[in-house]
């Protein structure tokens, strides 16, 4: 089973290759989202201008802001790392449960930490550029790429900001996804998964749970599925 998008012919994963490679290297993540049988697995997605349908990517450990001006950036990094222990804006993959969202910023992927992983988000944030954006306008500060907020406008925010991280939290992550907010996660590679797959990986972990796949069981899965697949077939 070969994918292609928009027509064109593509030399990814197989249905079958990207399956096994996600149960075998990411299985603790599958289990906190609740790839198990009998449920309907719900995921987390990045927006990204990528050519290939399925990669490996490792997380920068100094990741620069797009928008955000430095100091800004610095401040949220150190408050996330005086109350988490880890420079989240620097150190994440921001993903949302969100596709219409994730698209927003180019083409859907799916997004599964490799191995261990930590996590966190605000049940209240959907953005934490646009949030720190409405807190600027709110007190006049002016918030661009190329704007350099005053000593006291840098108190304002950090007060206001670090009444914000008493609101992130890093447990219950299917609760994040249920609230359909930004998710910034932690950990050294993680398997990003065009979303042209995610019908199929749902059907599978819905159908079979956490376990490796076999050409006999995906047969007879989309044997079941009676052939009803928007997804072209190769």
């Amino acid at each position: 089973m070969r994918l292609k998008r928009c027509l064109k012919e593509s030399s990814e994963m197989t249905v079958y290759e990207a399956l096994s490679f996600a149960v075998k290297n990411c299985s603790p993540f599958l289990k906190e989202i609740g790839a198990v049988k009998g449920d309907t697995v719900k995921w987390i997605y990045s927006g990204r201008n990528e050519k290939q349908l399925t990669l490996v990517k490792k997380i920068r450990i100094d990741r620069k802001p797009t928008d955000t001006p430095k100091a800004v950036h610095e401040l949220l990094d150190n408050l996330f790392y005086k109350k988490f222990g880890i420079k989240s804006r620097s150190n994440s993959v921001f993903a949302t449960s969100s596709p219409a969202v994730a698209a927003s910023y180019g083409h859907s992927f799916l997004i599964l930490p490799m191995g261990k992983f930590t996590f966190l988000y605000n049940p209240l944030i959907t953005d934490l550029y646009n949030r720190v954006r409405e807190i600027g306008r709110k007190e006049d500060i002016i918030l661009s790429k190329n704007s350099y907020p005053t000593d006291d406008e840098m108190k304002v925010l950090e007060t206001i900001l670090e009444k914000e991280m008493h609101k992130y939290t890093n447990k219950d992550l299917k609760k994040g996804i249920t609230a359909r907010v930004e998710i910034m996660v932690q950990c050294k590679e993680y398997f990003a998964i065009d979303s042209l797959y995610e019908s199929y990986f749902t059907a599978y972990f819905r159908t079979y749970g956490i376990i490796p796949p076999t050409p006999e069981n995906l047969t007879q899965l989309f044997d079941i599925e009676g052939g009803k697949r928007t997804l072209k077939v190769l």
